[in-house]
């Protein structure tokens, strides 16, 4: 089986995420650009397509939760965070800024379509939201 291209709007999105993961850390001097690059194309996707979620209500009884294992590919859940307008660009300045919502491995749920762990920790991290 062959998968379907993506479509422009889909690849538009991935490629204004790489930049905002390039520029993050590239501004801070830190980070893990390789794991969030990644990451990018497939959450891009599940966000864009196939998660059910609502920005505009972030309590949605029925939405879908993600689980990102991979906290070193933090930017790339920012990234997505703000494409889908959870976060703002100007919060994007402030990766690895101590007191930031970015301040580097998200260690909080602050769009609560989407939930984090360290790594080993999802299966965990699952148990509890159920």
């Amino acid at each position: 089986m062959v998968a379907a291209p993506a479509s422009s709007d889909t690849a538009s999105a991935a490629l204004r995420c790489r930049r905002r993961i390039v520029a993050m850390t590239h501004r801070a001097g830190a980070g893990h650009p390789g794991g969030s690059l990644s990451a990018i194309d497939l959450m891009v996707c599940l966000y864009g397509s196939i998660l059910n979620h609502r920005p505009e209500d972030p309590l949605w009884d029925d939405r879908d939760r993600f689980i990102l294992s991979k906290g070193h590919a933090s930017p790339a859940m920012y990234a997505v965070l703000a494409e889908h307008g959870y976060i703002s660009e100007e919060d994007l300045e402030g990766f690895r800024t101590l007191g930031s919502i970015c301040q580097g491995h998200v260690d909080f749920c602050m769009s609560t379509s989407a939930a984090f762990a360290w790594l080993g920790w999802a299966f965990v991290t699952q148990c509890v939201m159920t």
